[in-house]
């Protein structure tokens, strides 16, 4: 068996690497440790079959860079499935706790494991907080209305959002 794993904290690697070795014993062929998605990316590019653990945050950049270059190959997360959802079709972001659902133009709701505070500082400057429990895509914005007294916002797959007083100028203005 092969085992790449893919940190930039080298620490942490080494622990992943202490507890692979572990874990795995005598079936393990050969491990690597990579601190960079190029170096990853070449690796992974020589290798038919590897398990890859993989850090999603390398030095600031994204490491589902490392997935979308090997989505043209079949993949499984030990976590589950990982679903790649384009910035471009979400639509709104909801608050849920300590995470995030995704609201995409297809319908679709996707979970995010970072708060809505944690994606407002990482999202590109057309997302805009319009409640304390809610982000939009104001290229999905259609227009500010009412709804039961209340101001929201309506998207263009006709669904509403609420907008918090404190945010409702700042929409206005960028929605102008």
């Amino acid at each position: 068996m092969h085992v790449v794993i893919v940190e930039d904290e080298v620490v942490v690697a080494r622990r992943l690497e202490r507890l692979v070795r572990s874990v795995l014993g005598d079936t393990l062929a050969r491990i690597d440790l990579c601190a960079e998605l190029h170096t990853a990316t070449e690796l992974l590019g020589n290798t038919e079959h590897a398990i890859v653990l993989l850090d999603l945050n390398l030095a600031g950049r994204d490491g589902f860079d490392l997935l979308r270059r090997a989505v043209a190959e079949p993949f499984q997360t030990l976590a589950g499935r990982v679903d790649l959802v384009a910035v471009d079709s979400v639509i709104a972001i909801h608050g849920a706790d300590d995470y995030s659902e995704l609201e995409t133009a297809d319908g679709r709701r996707h979970l995010h494991k970072k708060t809505l505070t944690q994606l407002e500082r990482l999202l590109p400057p057309r997302f805009v907080r319009v409640h304390r429990s809610h982000i939009v895509n104001l290229k999905h914005a259609t227009r500010i209305g009412s709804e039961n007294g209340a101001r929201c916002v309506e998207l263009s797959n006709g669904t509403t959002v609420p907008v918090g007083r404190a945010y409702a100028a700042r929409l206005a203005e960028r929605m102008l």
